[in-house]
């Protein structure tokens, strides 16, 4: 079962691609509508209309995925059941996937620290909770290094965080389903388009999980890379079929011609 959030659907999508058809892969949901955040930017400049960069989230999940529209009101981590407004549902493995912030049925399954954030294991992303692994936002994740003395590096709240960490979790529940040893685990690699105007964009790149520090590189601003996160849009909001399988091997291609990571 897979709770809400930006890694929601790369999980359970990539989910239903691993496993047999006979594991059921439910996504509880609250909003029937997506809206693919990173074009926000061009939303304001005038180059994108709202329509543009929204789908239904039916659209954007696999056939055999079963979509469940409700809001989630508690987590039993005892009973493996979720409660939610559309009613009860019991699952052998959970996926958390809230956005930026702890919610108050995080906080009250007991899976939040005193901030408000959930502790994981950093290469598997499974929490304390029995079978029960936690994506994105919602995540505290320490880094080596400190801001301050008293205060710690954490990995930073970004969508190609939960994006990279939904694929580790979704292949890691496919082994384990398997009866396989877990052979996938989170790297803290990300990176980000940085837009500039005019079809020009930079591109910033990092390995957070690195010793004995993160290790940050910036590339020159150029096309190429406002054209890579175009291409990525076109991905994410294109329905599970050839023309995403035909838009990820461009992806692909091109990250390997640029010589940077493509973490789709």
């Amino acid at each position: 079962m897979i709770l809400g959030g930006v890694g929601r659907i790369v999980a359970a999508n990539e989910l239903r691609r691993l496993v047999h058809s006979e594991h059921r892969i439910v996504l509880i949901e609250r909003n029937r509508q997506h809206t693919f955040a990173p074009s926000f930017l061009w939303l304001m400049t005038g180059d994108r209309r709202p329509e543009e960069i929204s789908r239904d989230v039916q659209q954007l999940v696999h056939k055999r995925v079963e979509l469940l529209h409700g809001e989630v009101r508690g987590i039993d981590l005892a009973a493996h059941c979720v409660e939610t407004s559309a009613g009860s549902v019991t699952y052998d493995l959970l996926i958390a996937v809230p956005p930026h912030r702890s919610p108050l049925v995080v906080r009250g399954a007991g899976l939040a620290n005193q901030a408000g954030w959930v502790p994981i294991d950093s290469a598997t992303l499974a929490t304390k909770g029995e079978s029960v692994y936690a994506i994105g936002d919602i995540t505290a994740i320490p880094l080596l290094g400190r801001w301050k003395s008293d205060v710690p590096l954490m990995l930073p709240k970004a969508g190609v965080f939960a994006h990279a960490q939904a694929l580790v979790v979704a292949r890691g529940i496919a082994d384990r389903i398997a009866g396989k040893a877990a052979s996938h685990k989170f790297s803290g690699e990300g990176y980000c388009m940085l837009e500039a105007g005019e079809h020009l964009a930079g591109f910033a790149s990092g390995q957070f999980l690195a010793e004995p520090s993160p290790q940050i590189k910036l590339r020159q601003i150029g096309r190429s890379w406002h054209f890579g996160k175009v291409l990525f849009e076109k991905w994410w909001l294109a329905a599970p079929g050839a023309k995403k399988k035909s838009l990820r091997l461009l992806m692909e291609l091109g990250a390997k011609a640029l010589r940077v990571p493509a973490l789709i």
